[in-house]
């Protein structure tokens, strides 16, 4: 499914059929608004829709609701999500009534909350490409094809932290680093789509010269009526894109959890688990850090597939011959499947006493099965 986040400006869903609406509890409190989901146009494709800030534009971007929105149209089921924004220029080149599809983010916020995680698991997450690329690249085609106005791909994003603009001194150093846009809600959004595995890229319709121009200074009123002109191009340009994003389209943001928890399965308390499931899913079965570390700590009984890995893995890491190595490789990388076995032990043991050899540490290397299913 598709979602759509509307900004400043953009209070209404796009043509929607069968529309309902859908209100998901969240542990990060209530989203802005109900979901709205409907059948788009005379496709068979279902979108889901949410004003950033309510129907009335009753929140501040500070105080909004990021994780709660992104919590639940990942409940929803969306997998990519295209935003709008309504943002100041900081270049000549991009006036008013123009629009932006940016690939590059700068974050000057302050008080808000940056991730889902934190609370009792640990996740680390690559940001390099905050925008998904292909997302980007198919929003600025779909402008192309569907409006007349200037449209720009490319360019950095400055987050402010708001509700207040720049002062000009700001503005002007926002220009000396070379950034193109100021804005103030595409942060944290992006970080959590990314966290939710949501492909996500937005349109930026230009209201104003934010103060760094000469005779330039930002009102409210200008603000209002740029985002209202914009309305009309931006709603053309993601209705062009929901209509022509192939069914199938996947790109990296739907793996991008894969190897980011740092946190041992174990330790993991329930009440976190409940909390973060319907984001990280099948990763929380997988174990921290470089997989698969922590395999034998996880509480699902490991598959023929997850043992073989895991004999992999452990066999890339010991100083073995070649043809052992390879041996092991080709389990892992053909996904070999032994349904009498149960586990595999690499570690050698001393029958005895029930124990790994070498003064208790494991000795990892090609060993025998230990246990078999009757």
């Amino acid at each position: 499914m598709i979602g759509f986040i509307g900004g400043s400006g953009i209070y209404d869903a796009l043509p929607l059929s069968e529309v309902r609406k859908q209100d998901y509890a969240t542990p990060y409190g209530s989203p802005s608004a109900p979901v709205t989901i409907g059948q788009f146009g005379d496709t068979d494709r279902e979108v889901a829709f949410l004003p950033r800030h309510g129907p009335d534009h009753s929140k501040s971007p500070t105080d909004l609701p990021y994780r709660a929105n992104m919590y639940a149209l990942k409940r929803a089921g969306v997998t990519h999500v295209f935003a709008s924004n309504a943002v100041g220029s900081l270049r000549e080149g991009l006036p008013p009534q123009s629009l932006v599809i940016p690939d590059q983010i700068y974050d000057r916020t302050k008080h808000r909350d940056l991730s889902f995680y934190g609370d009792g698991i640990v996740v680390h997450q690559p940001f390099a490409e905050p925008y998904s690329p292909e997302l980007v690249s198919h929003l600025t085609d779909a402008a192309r094809t569907a409006t007349e106005v200037d449209v720009h791909q490319g360019g950095t994003y400055v987050c402010i932290e708001g509700p207040q603009y720049s002062s000009q001194a700001e503005s002007e150093f926002y220009r000396s680093q070379g950034w193109d846009l100021v804005g103030m809600t595409t942060i944290p959004e992006a970080k959590l789509a990314r966290e939710a595995e949501i492909a996500y890229a937005t349109i930026c319709g230009v209201t104003d010269f934010d103060v760094w121009k000469q005779d330039s200074e930002v009102t409210l009123q200008e603000v209002v009526t740029n985002a209202e002109r914009n309305q009309a191009a931006i709603k053309a340009t993601v209705e062009e894109a929901v209509r022509t994003l192939p069914v199938d389209h996947t790109c990296a943001a739907h793996s991008a959890l894969e190897g980011t928890i740092n946190t041992s399965r174990d330790a993991i308390s329930a009440e976190t688990r409940e909390r973060v499931e319907p984001l990280l899913g099948e990763y929380l079965w997988q174990p921290a850090g470089e997989y698969p570390r922590d395999w034998t700590r996880a509480t699902r009984p490991p598959s023929p597939v997850d043992t073989a890995y895991e004999i992999h893995w452990r066999v890339s890491r010991t100083s073995v011959s070649p043809l052992v190595a390879r041996w092991f490789a080709q389990i892992s990388q053909r996904q070999l499947r032994y349904p009498r076995l149960q586990r595999w032990d690499l570690a050698p043991t001393d029958r005895r006493r029930g124990r790994p050899v070498g003064g208790g540490r494991p000795l990892y290397l090609p060993g025998i099965i230990t246990r078999e299913m009757s």
